[in-house]
């Protein structure tokens, strides 16, 4: 039994070799990525929430743990967050019902990320030391899932740090409806977002449907004075290179123009 002083000694080095050996890992003796990768599926919930809100001291010089001459540097938090890639991020539904488990109301059970399941990211972000800005990312999802990791997925997934776009996709297919009427899913796109001018379908609607995506996900965000004009998204948030969940503007005419 290792003495818990605090102290990296050769008692600690030896339980961790004894660890690595027993785990397939490189017995080296040095807590790299690959050994927290596995030391954090033994932590208590409480020993995690403490380790990725910072508030225990780790060494930012652990090496990755392939080889023992490696000068690739990792810090235990960064190790533990990219063991949560794309690929093992919880489906919506998954996390509403380790929500529900939690004890906080998500809505139903139901895989779409609407204002009850939202405020509910926000609480248990608030109450677990995490920035609250009710999107999913490795810190959410590792806390959250504390006992169980999610199913991992091997389809196309979007990650949940993007729910703009998870609804944009969601929606792929959507038409305005042939002949007279309008499809109503669109006009009530528009009546969510008290755009009272929106009456139609025959109106171009790009601007509404990214409005909506980003209004219905990220309901704090300030929008652009009327949404509407695809024009008006090129002054909404920070400019960027092209990116997986950006928002390009094309013009049409002129880049001048208004279209």
């Amino acid at each position: 039994m290792v003495e818990l002083d605090g102290v990296f000694g050769p008692d600690t080095t030896s339980a961790l070799k004894d660890f690595q050996q027993r785990h397939d890992l490189f017995p080296d003796g040095v807590a790299g990525a690959n050994t927290w990768r596995k030391l954090v599926d033994f932590l208590r919930p409480s020993e995690l929430k403490l380790l990725l809100s910072n508030k225990i001291s780790t060494s930012s010089d652990s090496p990755i743990d392939k080889e023992p001459q490696s000068m690739t540097k990792t810090t235990p938090v960064q190790a533990i967050e990219s063991s949560f890639d794309i690929h093992q991020k919880a489906s919506i539904k998954e996390i509403q019902q380790a929500l529900s488990d939690a004890g906080l109301d998500p809505g139903p059970v139901d895989g779409i990320r609407g204002r009850k399941t939202i405020n509910a990211i926000k609480e248990f972000q608030h109450a677990n030391g995490l920035v609250a800005d009710g999107l999913v990312g490795a810190k959410t999802i590792a806390i959250l899932f504390t006992t169980r990791k999610p199913k991992q997925r091997e389809e196309f997934a979007i990650p949940n740090t993007i729910p703009w776009l998870q609804a944009a996709y969601s929606l792929m297919g959507t038409q305005e409806k042939p002949g007279l009427g309008s499809n109503e899913a669109i006009l009530g796109w528009a009546e969510d977002l008290e755009l009272t001018s929106y009456n139609d379908d025959d109106i171009p609607w790009c601007g509404l449907f990214v409005a909506h995506c980003v209004g219905s996900q990220m309901p704090d965000e300030a929008l652009p004075n009327n949404p509407l004009g695809s024009r008006k998204w090129q002054r909404f948030g920070d400019e960027i290179s092209p990116r997986l969940g950006a928002i390009m503007v094309f013009w049409r005419g002129s880049p001048n123009g208004w279209k």
